[in-house]
This record gives structure tokens, sequence and C-alpha cells, in this order.
């Protein structure tokens, strides 16, 4: 199955990550194994792509997202008294609702990776200043639930 190129009204890709101008097979430049295709885009602009990613892009289906809203009132978390950009859950979860405005997964709400020490659950928190601790949950559940 084709899929039309949002971008690039003319060029069609299907999931084999074959491209096709005007129904004509694009032959793809491969540098280190990977395969690029030229692109000219409707605004008149050139661009060179990776075609799984863009096959990827394509046919994926949009990738689902949480929300602050979500996380403090549909999931009932509370704000951490003395880490104002997390959230935790009654049930320990700790979610970033303040997330960072670069890097991997920017401006995106997330759930925190938690690593166990000696079978306690601990996460490391980073504070606006860039600082970051390594803290207990439970330390995080007593200070925002009062357990």
């Amino acid at each position: 199955m084709k899929k039309q190129i949002p971008y690039a009204k003319k060029y069609e890709i299907n999931e084999d990550h074959d491209i096709f101008n005007n129904g004509k097979l694009l032959k793809p430049s491969v540098k280190n194994g990977v395969s690029y295709v030229n692109l000219y885009c409707d605004d008149g602009s050139r661009r060179y792509l990776k075609a799984s990613k863009l096959a990827e892009d394509t046919f994926k289906p949009k990738k689902r997202t949480i929300t602050s809203d979500i996380i403090l009132n549909k999931m009932g978390a509370k704000l951490i008294p003395l880490w104002e950009r997390y959230a935790i859950t009654d049930y320990g979860a700790v979610f970033c609702v303040d997330p960072p405005k670069r890097g991997k997964g920017a401006n995106e709400c997330f759930m925190v990776k938690q690593r166990f020490i000696r079978d306690t659950p601990y996460v490391t928190l980073h504070s606006f200043s860039g600082d970051r601790k390594t803290i207990k949950v439970d330390d995080l559940m007593k200070e925002a639930w009062d357990y």
C-alpha cells in the first residue's frame, strides 16, 4: 500500500521503503548501508531524507502523549513539595509534569525511571538549576501523601 508524503505531494512511499515519483520508482543513494533519497517539496525546497525514517513517520501510528492535566487530574497524582516539577501517584509512580525544553523527549511529560538498590526503589530528580539528586520513592511518598 502506497501513501502520499504530506509535504511532497507528487511522491509516494510504501512500507518496504520504496519511494515513487509520479508512479516511477526512485533509486535511493546508499551511504554506510543506509538508503537516502532526494525529494523536491511542494514549497520548492529540496530535502535529502533517510528512506527508513520517512517510512516510519508515514506508516507508524502517532505516539500517544501524556499531559500534566492527565497526570494531576485523572491519575490523581500530587506535586512533590520540594520538587515542583515532579508529581507522584498514590502507588509510587513519579512523573515529570514540567519537562525540559531541550533534549530527547523535550516538551513531553514522562514517567521517571526507577532503579533498585538493595530492593529499595530510587528515582533521580533534577531541579530547575540543573542539580540532580537520587531519592527513595518512599521518602517522596511521605512528603506528598503523608504516609
